[in-house]
């Protein structure tokens, strides 16, 4: 065959009962739907290290707003202006921004700011994370992915920071639930 040698080879029992153990540590503890549609292989298991770190409370049965175009309806926690560069990338204006009532929201330059540029800005009520849901989700998995990189490589808190990024990283890089 093309001058190539055959490797014939086997992979010990023990090793594959392992490979998508290591592939959910690797990925930073993510749900088994997300490694199984990146095509690993992928098992129901019980992780210590998720049960320990991905405890919270239950959200809000809230109906949002359907939207089908991109910046028809943004929802945010920390508002960095990232906004003309969403709004270049997508080519449209940002129509509704949704926040919870941060005091970097809550001032007389923010409320400027978007009736200068045109969009809505519904705050959710205080005290209420829950209210602010897509936000609010997505931070906390990106805290609980460092939690779990921390937890289960024995790393100190001084590594924070690092985990955090790391937790960003592979959450960009692994698909989302539909």
């Amino acid at each position: 065959m093309n001058n190539l040698m055959k490797v014939e080879y086997s992979i010990p029992k023990p090793l594959i009962t392992q490979i998508p153990k290591l592939w959910h540590q690797r990925l930073g503890h993510p749900g088994n739907q997300i490694i199984k549609s990146m095509g690993l292989p992928g098992e129901e298991s019980n992780c210590l290290t998720c049960d320990k770190n991905k405890i919270h409370s239950l959200p809000f049965n809230d109906q949002f707003e359907q939207v089908s175009l991109p910046l028809d309806c943004v929802h945010i926690d920390l508002f960095v202006l990232v906004k003309k560069r969403m709004e270049n990338l997508h080519n449209r204006a940002l129509r509704k921004l949704v926040s919870d009532q941060g005091g970097e929201f809550l001032n007389n330059q923010f409320k400027k700011l978007s009736e200068e540029c045109g969009f809505e800005h519904v705050m959710s009520p205080a005290k209420t994370p829950q209210r602010n849901g897509f936000a609010e989700r997505a931070n906390q998995t990106i805290l609980e992915k460092a939690k779990c990189i921390l937890s289960h490589s024995s790393l100190p808190n001084s590594y924070w920071a690092k985990a955090v990024n790391t937790a960003m990283l592979l959450s960009n890089i692994t698909p989302t639930p539909s």
